[in-house]
């Protein structure tokens, strides 16, 4: 049996390292990821990922808790970083740079298949996290 939290632990190693061969080692070729504001497959889980760093280059997902289960891990993490870039949520919302931080708790649902992550569900307060990447108004 793989060890699931050695694995989710090195994949939040890799993602604040950005070493995205790392990540990607460790999903799955099927790998399905959701979130609060959509469902993504593989290259396009993978291309929402990647602008959310280029909206935030600092993004840092500082691991709070982990806990092992039967088929993967419940991963607790702090996402925290500054908005100096350009974003557009799934559903076309879009939030320009702000400049303002974000410290928003997450937990990720890691469901395995063998020693790689084969879907993840990811869950977060959305509505607070938009708002802290909407510029303040006067």
């Amino acid at each position: 049996m793989a060890d699931y939290t050695a694995i989710a632990l090195d994949l939040m190693d890799g993602f604040n390292a950005r070493d995205l061969e790392r990540v990607t080692r460790h999903l799955h070729p099927g790998y399905e990821a959701t979130w609060p504001h959509g469902h993504l497959a593989g290259a396009d889980a993978m291309a929402h990922e990647l602008g959310i760093l280029a909206a935030l280059p600092d993004l840092q997902m500082a691991v709070q808790r982990v806990t092992e289960t039967d088929d993967g891990a419940l991963v607790e993490v702090r996402a925290q970083g500054t908005h100096t870039g350009d974003w557009t949520a799934p559903d076309g919302e879009r939030f320009p740079a702000s400049g303002r931080s974000i410290d928003a708790p997450m937990a990720l649902v890691m469901v395995f298949d063998g020693d790689q992550v084969r879907a993840e569900r990811i869950y977060f307060d959305q509505q607070t996290l938009h708002d802290s990447l909407r510029p303040l108004t006067a």
